[in-house]
């Protein structure tokens, strides 16, 4: 980006092709910056819980699921989906309450087996709380019988009788 009259001019334009080793660089750089934000999650869960030769095996979860849901993000599958490319990822967030589940089992005498066991149940579970949440933003801007239909919560409905 070059400055010219106070103004940033971008270097390529919306409708611009780079060049393909500019295509290549900028794609290699996107990928490796996607790899570190869904391997390193997974990689400190390991490490700090003593899953050792599950490392692998996690890291490979972890990057298949985040393909499988990028796919379904940017395809736009029914309902589900931006229809944008949009990486779907793991995050940060999670992993207090992760490890210290983690720990709980492990403080109790489990295993990895069961170490692992709990943290996909949890997970399982709070996937389904997320989806039942989902719609309360929305409400928190309407009244509350508008949000009883998920649906079609951009159309108003007939009130009957």
């Amino acid at each position: 980006m070059e400055q010219g009259n106070g103004k940033l001019e971008l270097v390529y334009g919306l409708e611009d092709k780079p060049s393909p080793l500019a295509s290549a660089y900028a794609a290699l750089q996107h990928l490796l910056a996607i790899i570190v934000g869904i391997i390193t999650p997974t990689l400190i869960i390991g490490g700090v819980l003593g899953l050792g030769e599950r490392i692998p095996y996690l890291i490979s979860m972890s990057l298949i699921v985040s393909g499988v849901a990028t796919f379904i993000q940017a395809k736009r599958i029914g309902p589900i989906g931006s229809g944008l490319l949009s990486v779907q990822g793991t995050s940060f967030a999670f992993l207090g309450a992760i490890l210290t589940a983690g720990f709980i089992v492990k403080g109790q005498g489990g295993g990895p087996d069961e170490i692992l066991a709990t943290i996909f149940g949890i997970c399982f579970v709070g996937a389904f709380i997320e989806i039942v949440l989902k719609p309360l933003p929305a409400c928190a801007e309407r009244d509350y019988h508008s949000c009883c239909n998920w649906y079609s919560s951009d159309v108003d409905r007939p009130q009957s009788g």
